[in-house]
């Protein structure tokens, strides 16, 4: 099951969540006395999995909107000097 886990990771295009529900699926058919732990350790998998996607982008929003912020004074003050 790892190594198919593994493999979805790996196929899934880059920065998007791996269909990891056919992995998960298959094992729970094999052993359906496992089907609620599976479960479990699916949600937990794809929350991490989310959790490390995101993360790349976080500093990215942190600088647009530093920079958004920062030019709040600058377009206020080109709006006032274009008034009559």
């Amino acid at each position: 099951m790892g190594e198919q886990a593994s493999e979805a990771v790996g196929a899934a295009p880059a920065g998007e969540t791996p269909e990891l529900g056919p992995v998960f699926d298959e094992q729970a058919r094999e052993d359906p006395d496992e089907r609620p732990a599976l479960s479990a350790l699916r949600a937990r998998l794809e929350e991490l999995i989310e959790s490390v996607i995101t993360r790349g982008f976080r500093r990215a929003f942190l600088a647009c909107a530093i920079l958004a912020a920062l030019a709040v004074p600058a377009v206020v003050l080109i709006r006032r000097s274009a008034l009559p």
